[in-house]
């Protein structure tokens, strides 16, 4: 009989052990499967997480630097709600105006905090880290000596010319506005036999823009004049040249300054730059 309980005991025992260790090793498992998930949960969760709202949440906290990055509007720029062209517009940033950019570029557009926190988007290479001059009160024509007495605002031109151009490979990828100003140039000025058309960055990118090539001061002046004359007519937005810039919202100041972007190209003066709106 004490041989039969300590038996049976035993089994008990063994019995018990069989239903309980199982039972606690796939509880074990269980747990290290949910820890597991857990931690793939929160690493899918972080890079969602964007650089922008990071920094949106540091700024409100007063933990930001991006004073650093403290930028000037070398021309008139749209703010936009997104990085491309077809975004919506919400203002137009006067040239010279302060602007905090985050170092966030996308598509040729900077990211850029407003003063109610918002992150809205600007054309990257109108942003310069000088101010630019201030607007003199008469600007001469850019490239040239100032003639007093001129007219700031020239008459526009009689004909403008739209029939095809002998390099009709400068109009792909341009909008029908760009490819009504390439005509009009390359017909008025047949000496320019190099044109830019579009690329990927900047305005070139929405094909809205053209670069018309010289380094000939009194070409190019001309050009611009024409230009200028015809903005309304050509549906421009803006002509620069020779770090000057004109732009249809602003007309009535003519050419404007423009800070020192640091070489000859990036200040327009081996081409006269030109965009529709």
């Amino acid at each position: 009989m004490l041989t039969l309980a300590v038996v049976g005991v035993g089994v008990a025992n063994a019995d018990l052990g069989t239903r309980t260790v199982p039972a606690r090793t796939v509880g074990d498992r269980i747990a290290t499967i949910d820890v597991s998930r857990a931690a793939v949960a929160r690493n899918r969760l972080e890079p969602v997480t964007r650089s922008a709202d990071r920094m949106a949440q540091m700024a409100r906290k007063g933990k930001s630097k991006l004073h650093k990055l403290t930028r000037y509007a070398t021309t008139d720029l749209k703010l936009r709600t997104e990085p491309r062209e077809q975004a919506k517009v919400l203002t137009v940033i006067d040239s010279g105006d302060k602007l905090v950019a985050t170092g966030i570029t996308a598509g040729g557009f900077a990211q850029v905090l407003t003063k109610s926190r918002d992150y809205r988007w600007v054309t990257a290479e109108y942003l310069a880290k000088d101010k630019p001059d201030p607007t003199p009160e008469s600007d001469p024509t850019p490239g040239a000596d100032p003639t007093p007495g001129s007219d700031p605002t020239p008459e526009p031109d009689a004909g403008i010319a739209g029939g095809p151009c002998p390099d009709g490979s400068v109009e792909n990828g341009l909008t029908s506005g760009a490819i009504a100003v390439y005509r009009a140039v390359c017909h008025a000025f047949p000496e320019i036999t190099s044109y830019g058309g579009w690329d990927a960055h900047g305005e070139h990118a929405s094909g809205k823009a053209i670069d018309i090539m010289t380094s000939d001061v009194g070409l190019g002046t001309r050009i611009a004049e024409y230009l200028r004359s015809n903005a309304a007519t050509l549906g421009l937005y803006d002509v620069i040249w020779r770090q000057h810039i004109f732009t249809q919202e602003r007309g009535s100041e003519g050419w404007r300054s423009m800070s020192d972007r640091g070489s000859a190209t990036a200040n327009h003066y081996d081409h006269v730059h030109v965009s529709v709106n």
